[in-house]
């Protein structure tokens, strides 16, 4: 489903109303869906913007957001209790989880699957077991887990990746997150003003984002071992 990409008026889901302005072509519908409190997995390619989304988004919806990258040990989810201090440690997750906000798991298809099924556990009873207690989930919670695989195991491009648990992935609303190259044009063009480029040389910063796209298509159509992100339309060579 295609989104206008215009200023709007919504709802916040703790109350109150905010302008969300341009983003990622995307961006609405994972709004959308963390409003209803839908937890999503967004899949796309490296340097997207999948997590700040998220981040924006908790943001937009007035919430305490907790994002993470890759996780590879459940205590790195749940915690535990201290052998030192013989205290629970309390992680970003159960905050969020026992408190209301947005656990953002970044790069969820190489976590450890121990703990994609741990929290696949949590979500699916509505109850996560902590060392200290068993605690419901928060009626504000929401998880947005980001990947760059649909959750087949490695690829080409991505050769470190997990395969998922489709009970793990039936968890989530999954959001296809494609290349927004109107959007990557005015991060350029805003980076070239805010660094002082010469007017003059716009021009140049158009041959050079159609010199990107034009090879990322290369790169696709003939499965070039090679990843074309943002991240080179940004960086313009003057």
């Amino acid at each position: 489903v295609a989104y206008e990409r215009v200023e709007v008026t919504v709802p916040r889901l703790a109350g109150g109303m905010v302008k969300v302005g341009v983003k990622h072509e995307e961006c609405w519908e994972l709004f959308n869906w963390m409003r209803l409190g839908e937890h999503a997995e967004i899949v796309g390619p490296a340097g997207w913007g999948k997590s700040l989304a998220a981040i924006e988004a908790a943001k937009v919806l007035g919430l305490e957001y907790y994002s993470t990258g890759a996780v590879l040990s459940p205590t790195r989810l749940v915690g535990g209790i201290s052998p030192v201090t013989g205290e629970m440690i309390i992680t970003g997750f159960r905050r969020v989880w026992e408190h209301g906000g947005v656990f953002i798991i970044d790069e969820a298809d190489a976590s450890a699957p121990a703990v994609l099924i741990l929290l696949n556990q949590a979500l699916a009873n509505g109850e996560c077991a902590f060392d200290d207690a068993v605690v419901p989930q928060h009626e504000d919670f929401v998880c947005v887990a980001t990947a760059n695989t649909v959750g087949n195991g490695a690829t080409r491009d991505y050769s470190a990746r997990q395969r998922l648990d489709k009970a793990t992935l039936d968890r989530f609303v999954n959001i296809a997150w494609q290349p927004d190259v109107d959007l990557e044009k005015r991060l350029a063009t805003a980076a070239f003003k805010r660094f002082g480029g010469d007017e003059s040389k716009l021009p140049v910063l158009n041959v050079w984002l159609s010199d990107v796209n034009n090879a990322r298509n290369f790169v696709d159509e003939y499965e070039v071992d090679a990843l074309i992100t943002p991240r080179a339309a940004i960086t313009v060579p003057y």
